[in-house]
This record gives structure tokens, C-alpha cells and sequence, in this order.
């Protein structure tokens, strides 16, 4: 039947239940941030929610063993990651510092948009587009500083400006082609040797 308390009710020993318990009011704990649900050796296994899942303080999501899997399983949704520090890291992603440890993206297509500068510190990056293209764009400057840099193509490399287009380097500097090499303007072409000499040999053909 039913039984109505009017007071507190306490027990002190275990509360066994023959079937699912339904509660019509909000639980609350008896004092603030002290009582937890479960323990690391009674766990519940599944919690279904509806709503938000808030931290009324700084907190962490943690399994103590296997993977950690965030994802959004209904048809045509996404899984959003916001942080809220305007002048300051507001997402980090943290993987192992081991140099073996990899944190990998996987999507059809990746697309990151940056308001300011974005900077990639690494001792190597390969950029690989696949069987596709891969396609850097801006509509400011692009500045690629590195100790050396090598761009190896199977097929043609084109560099298209609608303004000046600049190599300048220090020491000395080759381009070194299997087939014909083609410099051409449409104004004209300057090939300038400041303090030393301007080579140009052909070990066959003119």
C-alpha cells in the first residue's frame, strides 16, 4: 500500500528496493559539495539524463579504465566544445607528451576558422591531401619560417599571385628540374645577382 511520513525519515542500515523506486520531488543532499553517488567500488552502471549536466565548481570527466567516448548519436548532431577565456587558452587538448603519443581528427572535411594568428609548433609537419588537393587559403599574409623547407610533388606545382611573387634566401639557393624549367612575365623578368654571379647551364639544348 502506501505509506505517508509527515517528518524526517532515517535508516541507517540498507534500503532495499523489489522494483524501480520513482521519486516526484527533487533529491538534494543533506549538506553542500560532502555526499557523492556511487563509490569507485560500488558504481552505477547507467545514467540517463535530460537536460544539462552542470559543475557548481571546477570538475573533470575521468574513466579509470578503457576509452573516454563523447558522442552526439542523434541523426545530423554535433558535439560542441566552448570555452569562455577571451584573453587565454580557452580549450586545451592535452595528449601525452610522449613524442609516440598521436592525437588524431578524422573527418570528411576539416575546417578551422581563427579570428587572430594560428601557430603550429612542431619539430616536423607533413600536410597530406591524399589523392585529393590541398588547398592553403588567406586573404593576408602567409608566412612560412622554417630551418629548411622542402616541397617534393609527383606531379606539377603551380604558385598563382595576382600581385609580386618573392623568393629570398641567404645563402645560396637552387631549382633544379628533370624537365624544362619555364620563368616567364607577362610585364617582364628580372633575374638580379647583387654581389656575386648569375649562372645558367644547360647540359643539353640551348
Amino acid at each position: 500500500g502506501t505509506s505517508v511520513f509527515g517528518g524526517d525519515v532515517v535508516i541507517s542500515g540498507t534500503l532495499h528496493g523489489g522494483s524501480p523506486l520513482t521519486i516526484g520531488s527533487d533529491i538534494l543532499p543533506s549538506a553542500d559539495d560532502t555526499h557523492d553517488i556511487g563509490s569507485a567500488t560500488a558504481a552505477w552502471q547507467d545514467l540517463f539524463l535530460e537536460g544539462d549536466f552542470t559543475f557548481t565548481d571546477a570538475g573533470k570527466i575521468v574513466t579509470t579504465a578503457g576509452d573516454l567516448t563523447i558522442e552526439a548519436e542523434a541523426a545530423d548532431a554535433k558535439v560542441v566544445i566552448k570555452g569562455d577565456n577571451e584573453s587565454g587558452i580557452a580549450i586545451h587538448l592535452d595528449g601525452n607528451a610522449d613524442a609516440a603519443s598521436e592525437v588524431q581528427i578524422d573527418a570528411g572535411i576539416l575546417d578551422i576558422d581563427v579570428t587572430a594568428a594560428a601557430t603550429i609548433d612542431a619539430v616536423g609537419i607533413a600536410l597530406g591531401a591524399g589523392s585529393g588537393e590541398l588547398d592553403l587559403t588567406t586573404t593576408g599574409l602567409m608566412d612560412i619560417n622554417s630551418a629548411a623547407l622542402d616541397i617534393a610533388a609527383s606531379g606539377a606545382i603551380t604558385i598563382d599571385g595576382t600581385s609580386t611573387f618573392s623568393v629570398d634566401a641567404v645563402g645560396s639557393s637552387n631549382i633544379t628540374t628533370n624537365g624544362a624549367l619555364t620563368l616567364s612575365g607577362s610585364i617582364g623578368l628580372n633575374i638580379a645577382a647583387y654581389s656575386g654571379e648569375i649562372d645558367v647551364t644547360a647540359t643539353q639544348g640551348n
